[in-house]
């Protein structure tokens, strides 16, 4: 199969991220992605050394730089946000949908003061506020979605995903400083 170099990009940042045998997780819950070898040969092209198990973060940023990938927390949680918004998108994690109408079902059927979302925050027209995302990423929201909205499963991972993120990578007077072990497992 054909990857474009965008979607190639992706699956070995996933890589670099998680290390071999979360990979090999990830490939086996996801048929539709490249190889671990090819993944291994494509960084032995671009990266001049890379060892599994060693977290090396000049190095990754770096890396990042050097083959325009993405490092931006702020804008990657906002295109993390958009892309669950769209109405044509379909977001498949093993046989589970990420899908914007659970959200839709939960802004509906639970009173806001459980969740704190409204309907302006999963308006997909508006693609560069980032509080939504803030929002839409909040436990308490991941909680009311797993507790109330039925097959809501990959929609919950999706966005505990998004605050782990957040959590890492974005300073906020509300949010406490994670430890660098702690950064490492959230991210992984």
């Amino acid at each position: 199969m054909r990857y474009s170099k965008k979607e190639h990009d992706i699956f070995m940042y996933q890589y670099i991220q998680g290390g071999a045998e979360l990979y090999e997780d990830f490939q086996r819950a996801n048929t539709v992605c490249p190889s671990k070898r090819t993944i291994q040969r494509s960084l032995q092209k671009k990266a001049q050394s890379f060892e599994e198990g060693k977290l090396l973060i000049h190095e990754l940023v770096e890396f990042l730089d050097r083959n325009n990938l993405p490092k931006d927390p702020t804008h990657t949680s906002n295109k993390l946000r958009v892309k669950v918004l769209k109405k044509d998108a379909e977001l498949i994690l093993g046989k589970y949908k990420v899908s914007r109408v659970h959200l839709e079902q939960l802004i509906d059927k639970i009173d806001k003061t459980v969740h704190g979302l409204s309907a302006t925050d999963i308006n997909e027209s508006d693609k560069m506020k980032f509080q939504p995302a803030e929002k839409m990423a909040q436990q308490r929201v991941i909680d009311a979605l797993h507790d109330e909205i039925p097959d809501s499963d990959a929609t919950v991972l999706y966005l505990t995903m998004m605050k782990d993120i957040m959590e890492v990578f974005i300073k906020n007077s509300s949010r406490d400083v994670v430890s660098p072990t702690e950064a490492v497992v959230k991210i992984w």
